[in-house]
């Protein structure tokens, strides 16, 4: 497997396994996260999403700014259907 420009991915020979970064740790901390809002995503996250995945037909604000854990987060209970 290779990643951008052809670079090797990081494997760790004697273990097998592949560095990822730190998307997987985010995202376990994040779905660790109990409330009213069933989706949160990182700044990064939020910041490179479209203004129709940010915000309504109708104006309104899809996504709270919210600290957690030293981190900016964005939370959000609604609902896109497929």
């Amino acid at each position: 497997m290779t990643r951008e420009a052809g670079r090797p991915l990081p494997i760790d020979r004697d273990s097998a396994s592949v560095t990822v970064g730190p998307s997987a740790n985010y995202a376990a901390k994040l779905c660790s996260i109990r409330g009213d809002f069933p989706s949160f995503v990182t700044e990064g996250v939020y910041n490179n999403a479209t203004e129709e995945a940010k915000v309504a037909k109708d104006g309104r604000q899809m996504w709270e700014k919210r600290s957690w854990n030293g981190m900016t987060v964005y939370r959000s209970s609604w609902w896109w259907g497929f």
